[in-house]
C-alpha cells in the first residue's frame, strides 16, 4: 500500500483518523499500533513478525531505563543494548530473506515464459537516458527473449517491468517485484495491449502510445520508458 493509491486515500486513511478519533484517549495509542503493524504488514505480512520483536525489545528497554534514571551509567547501557539487539535482528531478518536478483530473475522467466534458461545472455544490461535493461536471456529453446528493464517515473522512483519477445513481437509484458503495489493503478488488463506489437517496426515508445484511463502519469511514463528501454536493446 502507498501513499498515493486509491486504497489508502479513501480507505485506511478514513478508517484510521475514525478510529482514532473516537477512541477513548487512553486506547488511542493502541489503535495507532494496530493500524501501523496492518500498514506495514499488507504489502509483506512477515514483516510484522521482526516488527513484534522490535516492539518487544525497545519496550522492555524504555521501561528498564525508566527504571535507572537515576543511574545514568545504567540507563545509557540499556540504551546501548537496545540499539545492538535491534542492528542483531535486522542483520538476522536479512540474512534469512536475502533473495538473489539474478536467481530471481531466472525463475520468474522460467515461470512466466514456461522455458528452461539455463545462462544469462547478459547480466549487465544497458543503460539508457531515462530507460534501463537490468537483465537478458535467451531460452534455451531459443524461443523467448526475456527482459527485466526498468523506466524512470520521476521522483528518483523507478518502475521494473518483465518483457517477454518471441518473433520480434512482445508476448508477454508483467509489473516486477518492486511495483506490484501499482496494480491498483492500471486496469486489469492493462498490459495486454503490449501484446502482439513487432519491436522491430518502432523505432521508440512513448507515454502518449499507452492506451489507459488510469492518471497516474508518472506510473504510465515509468512503464512506457522500460518498453521503450527493451525496443532499443533489442534492435541495436
Amino acid at each position: 500500500m502507498v501513499f498515493s493509491s486509491l486504497t489508502f486515500l479513501f480507505a485506511y486513511l478514513p478508517v484510521t483518523l475514525a478510529a482514532y478519533f473516537l477512541a477513548p484517549l487512553r486506547w488511542r495509542n493502541l489503535v495507532l499500533l494496530l493500524v501501523s503493524l496492518f500498514f506495514y504488514g499488507w504489502g509483506e505480512p512477515v514483516y510484522i513478525v521482526i516488527m513484534f520483536v522490535s516492539i518487544f525489545i525497545d519496550y522492555t528497554h524504555g521501561l528498564l531505563v525508566e527504571k535507572y534514571r537515576s543511574n545514568d551509567r545504567k540507563a545509557r547501557w540499556f540504551v546501548g543494548q537496545s540499539i545492538v539487539f535491534n542492528l542483531l535482528l535486522l542483520g538476522f531478518f536479512n540474512m534469512i530473506t536475502y533473495v538473489d536478483p539474478l536467481q530471481s530473475a531466472y525463475d520468474r522467466f522460467a515461470e512466466d515464459t514456461g522455458a528452461t534458461f539455463s545462462k544469462m545472455t547478459d547480466p549487465d544490461g544497458e543503460e539508457y537516458e531515462n530507460g534501463s535493461v537490468l537483465y537478458y536471456a535467451l531460452s534455451d529453446d531459443g524461443k523467448y527473449h526475456a527482459f527485466l528493464a526498468s523506466g524512470k517515473g520521476g521522483y528518483g522512483g523507478d518502475v521494473q517491468v518483465y518483457v517477454y519477445v518471441s518473433d520480434n513481437k512482445i508476448t508477454k509484458a508483467v509489473l516486477g517485484e518492486n511495483a506490484e503495489t501499482l496494480w491498483g493503478t492500471f486496469e486489469e488488463n492493462f498490459f495486454d495491449q503490449f501484446i502482439g506489437i513487432d519491436i522491430t517496426q518502432k523505432t521508440s515508445f512513448l507515454p502518449s502510445d499507452v492506451t489507459t484511463s488510469s492518471t497516474a502519469k508518472l506510473s504510465i511514463q515509468a512503464v512506457s520508458r522500460a518498453i521503450d528501454a527493451v525496443m532499443t536493446y533489442y534492435n541495436q
